[in-house]
């Protein structure tokens, strides 16, 4: 038995729950014991199974654009319990001093205005993205928010690892120039410039970011 199309554009075009429902319980059991492969805990492989489940369902719009559904709920949980793992072996070997220094840093650099500043560049950063072609948008995705590598996004949109490699180029070269650009227009408010910059530094380290 496969999920069918009809059952795919119900979730992505419908919002239809029910449906979305079934096609959570349909891939639930097999999802859940390749992640235990990998984690070797039950909690945390229910977890992972759920946190791309959720995922899917917030992005579901984009679903129908997805050439091999279940290729890409495998390779979404193997990257998922992978980070999970990195994250864990992290969090062990974190130097205590390390950790008060990130801390003082987080306090004294935080500011309402630094919230309202990062705010308002993940919106124009958001819209960037949301205006690049499809495949473009969802190569960026996958590779950077997602973690897959590049093979494993051109199987899963049907199209060459090239083909990918120019796409999250084009993304992120659009990324810079909006920043640059959002830089040139804010350079004569005092007292921002400093702020400015380190948002604009801390958000593109976190959507550039690839493990």
């Amino acid at each position: 038995m496969k999920i069918s199309q009809d059952l795919i554009f119900q979730i992505s075009k419908k919002n239809d729950s029910k449906a979305f429902h079934f096609f959570y319980d349909f891939y639930f059991d097999e999802l859940f014991q390749f992640a235990l492969s990998y984690v070797k805990e039950s909690v945390v492989a229910e977890e992972i199974v759920s946190d791309v489940f959720i995922k899917i369902w917030q992005n579901r719009i984009q679903l129908l654009e997805i050439k091999n559904i279940k290729a890409y709920l495998y390779t979404s949980i193997k990257h998922q319990s992978l980070t999970k793992i990195r994250l864990s072996l992290r969090n062990r070997n974190t130097d205590s001093i390390d950790e008060f220094s990130n801390l003082d840093f987080a306090v004294e650099n935080y500011t309402p205005e630094y919230e309202v500043l990062l705010t308002e560049l993940y919106k124009i950063l958001d819209e960037a993205i949301e205006s690049l072609p499809i495949k473009t948008r969802q190569s960026f995705h996958l590779i950077r928010q997602d973690q897959l590598s590049y093979k494993e996004v051109a199987r899963i949109l049907d199209i060459s690892v090239s083909g990918v490699e120019k796409n999250v180029a084009r993304a992120t070269k659009l990324l810079i120039e909006v920043l640059d650009d959002y830089l040139e227009k804010n350079k004569d408010k005092k007292g921002k410039v400093k702020i400015i910059k380190l948002a604009s530094f801390i958000l593109m380290t976190v959507m550039l970011q690839k493990f």
